[in-house]
C-alpha cells in the first residue's frame, strides 16, 4: 500500500475525528446553557403571574364583602402553595442555575424572592406574596404541581376577631 494513500485516510480521520469532539463540546455546552435560559425564562414568567396575583388580591380585598376575581396561572415547574396561616403564597423551583443568591431574600415589586442551596446540589427559588402583618387574613390552604390552574379570589368581609378582611384564595 502506497504510504501517501495511508497518509490521506489518516488525515481524513484525525479531522473527522476532530470535528466530532468540536461538534460534541457545543453541544454539551449548548445545551447546560439553553437549560439555564429555560429556567430563567420559567421563573419571570412566573413572577409575572404572581405580580398579577397580588394586584388581584389587593383588588379584590379593597372593593368590599362579596367581591370576586378569576385569574389563570400557569406553573410549568415547581409548585404553588397557599398557607393560610401564616398569610402567605409561595411559589418554589429548583433548577441548577442560581436564579436569585443562595440565602439571600429581595424584595422586587412586592414579591419577596428567596435563594436557597438544595442538598442535591442545586438551587430552591421562591417567590413568595406575603401578607402576614397587613390587614388581609388569606383564608384557604391549597397546593398545586405544575399546571394551568384558575385561581378564584373572593373577599369573604372584614373579620371584628381578628381585625382584618378575609380574602379566600383557592384553586
Amino acid at each position: 500500500m502506497n504510504s501517501r494513500a495511508v497518509n490521506v485516510v489518516i488525515s481524513s480521520l484525525l479531522i473527522f475525528s476532530i470535528l466530532i469532539v468540536m461538534m460534541l463540546s457545543t453541544y454539551i455546552w449548548g445545551l447546560s446553557y439553553l437549560r439555564k435560559y429555560k429556567d430563567v425564562a420559567t421563573f419571570e414568567g412566573v413572577k409575572g403571574d404572581m405580580k398579577v396575583l397580588k394586584a388581584s388580591i389587593d383588588m379584590v380585598s379593597h372593593e368590599g364583602k362579596g367581591s370576586r376575581n378569576f385569574i389563570k396561572i400557569h406553573i410549568p415547574e415547581g409548585r404553588l402553595k397557599v398557607n393560610a396561616s401564616n398569610d402567605y403564597i409561595a411559589y418554589s423551583m429548583e433548577s441548577n442555575a442560581e436564579l436569585v443568591e443562595a440565602g439571600s431574600s429581595v424584595e422586587q415589586q412586592g414579591l419577596e424572592l428567596q435563594g436557597e442551596k438544595s442538598p442535591r446540589g442545586k438551587y430552591t427559588t421562591k417567590i413568595i406574596v406575603n401578607y402576614s402583618g397587613t390587614m388581609v387574613d388569606i383564608v384557604g390552604n391549597s397546593s398545586a404541581p405544575k399546571g394551568y390552574y384558575t385561581i378564584k379570589i373572593d373577599n369573604m368581609g372584614y373579620n371584628t376577631t381578628i381585625d382584618k378582611i378575609n380574602v379566600q384564595v383557592e384553586f
